[in-house]
């Protein structure tokens, strides 16, 4: 989408979601659900962070950057910065307080609970409770815990001690009008494909961004290998900046599998929709655990097969022989196996289980129904606060 939506008036309710950087991952991305969900439900998103790469999509969804540093140094700098924040709080008309990362909390949840209003958390990533500071002290301690996927929600509860019933499973968002196979036309396509300098002629495998040694890359070359199969081409999506030692590591693994014609790197598209809808199969072999993959839930959304590892949230994002295939972590055996099967579907089948990828996309990831999910949970934190 490229035209920005209309924002509520003046006197709609507005939360305050404190992002302290919209840098270009996972946390803004959901902060830019969270303000589209409460756009629609008549709320005014406000987001407080420093600019960054996700400022656009914020004003585009309807929210507004409220350009404000939450993470100062020195004592006078950050009595400055609550007292602006509280200021903001209470002109603003703002009903409640998002905490997004740990990276100004602390100052955000003072804020809140020096006007008396009611504030929560999301945790993204169980590791953020490890350990003590000021940010992870704000996180623990939110009435209210958002975890992104059961496995975190599971995480907190077993290894953080958190009581289950302070947390609330909220998944990740998919725009299904964005994410239509029947909308995303031919040229988008294929600029994706020119942009990545993929032959359209060839099976195409897509390995989401960004290149961390978590996501499981050198695994997918070995099983590639055993594949053996010369009409595969496999992209591995990240931006420049990725670690330039994995990446060497990863081009020797090419070489000496002799896979040099077979996988490429892309840079991150611009077009996410697009980019999925060029690819025959979307993969995650993961060898350590990730908290949630929008991604695989978006692919899904586009009808394209799946195939992930059986660690972290990745399983709840999949119906195994359904809508794709869960194989063990770091074996790149039982992924071979699993890439085989994926491309040998014909036409047919591969129709079939378009239907059932979408259908499960839209029972499990809507970005309406988790907007509603989400506004259900505010309203009944404003509620217990005024009660």
């Amino acid at each position: 989408m490229s035209e920005t939506r209309p924002r509520a008036g003046p006197d709609a309710p507005a939360a305050l979601l404190t992002a302290a950087v919209l840098a270009a991952d996972s946390v803004s991305r959901r902060t830019v659900e969270y303000c589209r969900s409460l756009v629609a439900a008549g709320w005014r998103p406000l987001v407080a962070a420093r600019d960054g790469p996700l400022a656009a999509d914020v004003a585009r969804v309807g929210g507004r950057l409220l350009e404000l540093a939450l993470d100062p140094r020195g004592p006078w700098s950050r009595w400055w910065v609550l007292r602006r924040l509280a200021h903001l709080l209470q002109a603003e008309n703002v009903r409640l307080v998002h905490l997004q990362r740990p990276d100004g909390a602390e100052l955000a949840r003072a804020a809140a609970e020096r006007v008396g209003l009611p504030w929560l958390a999301t945790i993204h990533d169980p590791a953020w409770l490890d350990g003590h500071g000021p940010g992870t002290d704000a996180l623990r301690a939110a009435p209210r815990l958002l975890a992104v996927s059961e496995w975190v929600a599971e995480t907190l509860v077993q290894d953080q001690g958190i009581a289950a019933e302070r947390i609330r499973v909220i998944p990740p968002a998919v725009d299904l009008s964005e994410h239509d196979p029947e909308r995303v036309r031919g040229h988008r396509v294929a600029a994706v494909a020119e942009r990545w300098g993929l032959d359209l002629g060839r099976r195409i495998l897509v390995v989401p961004g960004p290149l961390l040694r978590a996501h499981g890359h050198l695994v997918l070359i070995e099983a590639l290998a055993r594949v053996a199969n010369p009409d595969l081409v496999a992209v591995l999506v990240g931006a420049e900046d990725a670690e330039r030692t994995y990446v060497r590591e990863i081009e020797r693994a090419i070489r000496a599998a002799g896979l040099g014609e077979q996988v490429r790197f892309g840079a991150p598209p611009e077009d996410e929709p697009a980019a999925l809808q060029l690819a025959d199969v979307v993969l995650l072999p993961a060898i350590e655990p990730l908290p949630s993959a929008r991604v695989i839930a978006a692919a899904q959304a586009m009808g394209r097969p799946v195939i992930v590892s059986n660690l972290g949230a990745l399983p709840e994002c999949v119906q195994p022989a359904s809508t794709g295939w869960i194989v063990p972590a770091g074996d790149a055996g039982e992924l071979a196996w699993a890439i085989g099967r994926a491309i040998a579907m014909d036409e047919e089948v591969r129709a079939r289980l378009a239907t059932r990828a979408r259908a499960f996309a839209a029972e499990t990831f809507a970005l309406e129904r988790v907007g509603r999910e989400l506004v259900e949970l505010y309203g009944r934190a404003v509620r217990d606060r005024a009660g």
